[in-house]
């Protein structure tokens, strides 16, 4: 009697897959128990469910029927194992609890959520935190709590996360919500947002932006702002919104500056204030509506209305010219 329940159960859900989908679906496991009261089967030991190209692996999982008789939502638990392979790239999660839509192909994950996406067999992004979702025909993947993540040589931390792919497997755009903070190799940016354009390497900062840039071995520049863009192509940065820059012993403010790199070098060189400005070295400043910093060689031009300011002018180094 077991065995012929078994058996109607297994054909039941045959029956729901075939009307419910043009796609491919298959259910597999050692064992398959169908609640018709609860609208709900049951799959124990080995489970297996593949829907197209996305695979799922885990110990025991759940699949809810909906109110037109068709399969709706597959849980896994006790640990899951989703995997979806294309042409060009290799896509997996592993949670402790994960939820497929059979429909939507979107994919939830929660407690201890690791996903990976390899191109062309190669590792290109990693992600990290306690809740993911992914939808398997829109590309965007969405992380939160603790998100950490890895993509090439850039490393990210942040409370929350959206990841644009592109259908080959590779990253488009990435948007950082949250105490953001984005590190590679000579540049690191934090602000509560950054977005990231991995097509044209441009990232933007907004929310106490801090920008860390590192000119050589021993120099770096300094920016905070309302708002920041950096491009790493070419080494340069737009700053707006009460902007400070530390360079060396020069502390600089204004409403607006522009960091840019020699074209030869591709080292920052030079930073351009607009907008009535202030820069300091030890006790003297001055304020100028245009201020020209350059570090190699390190110097600075002021220019219209300029005002210079020395402080305790007894204490000056009388080999140390001023300004």
């Amino acid at each position: 009697m077991r065995v012929s329940k078994y058996f109607i159960s297994l054909l039941i859900l045959l029956m729901l897959v075939n009307v419910a989908f043009a796609k491919n679906l298959t259910v597999e496991s050692k064992k398959q128990v169908y609640d018709d009261a609860k609208k709900l089967i049951t799959l124990d030991k080995e489970v297996k469910v593949t829907i197209d190209d996305v695979n799922v692996r885990s110990p025991k999982a759940f699949l809810t029927i909906n109110q037109a008789g068709k399969p709706d939502t597959a849980t896994f638990v006790e640990g899951a194992h989703a995997i979806q392979i294309t042409k060009n790239s290799k896509s997996e999660t592993k949670a402790n609890i994960l939820k497929l839509s059979l429909i939507s192909k979107e994919v939830e994950a929660t407690g201890n959520v690791q996903s990976r996406i390899e191109k062309l067999g190669k590792p290109t992004v990693t992600i990290k935190s306690d809740y993911q979702s992914f939808n398997t025909n829109t590309n965007l993947m969405e992380a939160k709590n603790n998100v950490v993540m890895t993509y090439d040589d850039i490393k990210t931390n942040s409370e929350a996360a959206k990841i644009w792919l592109s259908k080959k497997g590779g990253l488009e755009y990435l948007k950082l919500i949250g105490s953001a903070k984005v590190m590679q190799d000579k540049i690191l940016v934090t602000g509560s947002e950054v977005n990231l354009d991995a097509n044209t390497e441009i990232m933007t900062s907004a929310g106490s932006a801090y920008t860390n840039v590192k000119v050589d071995e021993a120099t770096t520049v300094k920016i905070w702002a309302n708002n920041q863009q950096y491009n790493n192509k070419t080494n340069t940065a737009m700053a707006s919104g009460a902007v400070k820059i530390i360079y060396n012993d020069y502390i600089a403010t204004g409403p607006k500056a522009v960091m840019l790199a020699n074209p030869k070098t591709k080292r920052p060189n030079k930073i351009i204030f607009s907008g009535r400005s202030k820069i300091k070295e030890g006790d003297k400043s001055i304020e100028a509506d245009s201020i020209v910093i350059t570090m190699n060689p390190k110097n600075f031009t002021a220019e219209g209305n300029v005002k210079t300011q020395i402080n305790n002018l007894e204490n000056l180094d009388s080999g140390n010219k001023g300004f």
